[in-house]
């Protein structure tokens, strides 16, 4: 059986450890921005997992700010890395939105993203060819 909760002003049922109280541990952090289960949703970004996901390619690569982010890195920085996909990019634009910057001035090509993937993968392929060749 479940107990009945008190949270955000109505009462809920209470489901396994904790429920309520995950929703307002952040996710992601990028710098000092930090952002939560309902974060995310507001945002219309349901997607946690790629969240996590997201959050440990931007500590790899040592992004300090969302600013730093559209700065200094491009798409093509992370669909190389590991773990990075399709639904871990549609976040990063969710946070992108949510911080206004320009989706553009960051993302402005014609392709997928899988394409892109698919570019980087082909592109580190025939450096790792010729370096073998050499």
């Amino acid at each position: 059986m479940y107990r009945l909760v008190s949270c955000c002003h109505q009462t809920i049922p209470r489901f396994g450890h904790n429920f309520a109280q995950r929703n307002s541990l952040p996710i992601l952090m990028i710098g000092k921005r930090a952002y939560t289960r309902y974060d995310l949703g507001r945002m219309g970004c349901p997607h946690t997992v790629s969240a996590r996901e997201l959050d440990k390619v931007l500590k790899q690569l040592s992004v300090n700010s969302i600013e730093d982010l559209v700065k200094h890195y491009s798409p093509e920085d992370f669909v190389g890395i590991k773990g990075f996909g399709v639904t871990a990019f549609y976040v990063l634009t969710c946070v992108l939105r949510d911080a206004r910057i320009n989706l553009k001035s960051f993302y402005s090509a014609k392709v997928t993203v899988d394409s892109l993937k698919t570019r980087v993968k082909k592109a580190e392929q025939r450096g790792s060819a010729s370096r073998r060749a050499s």
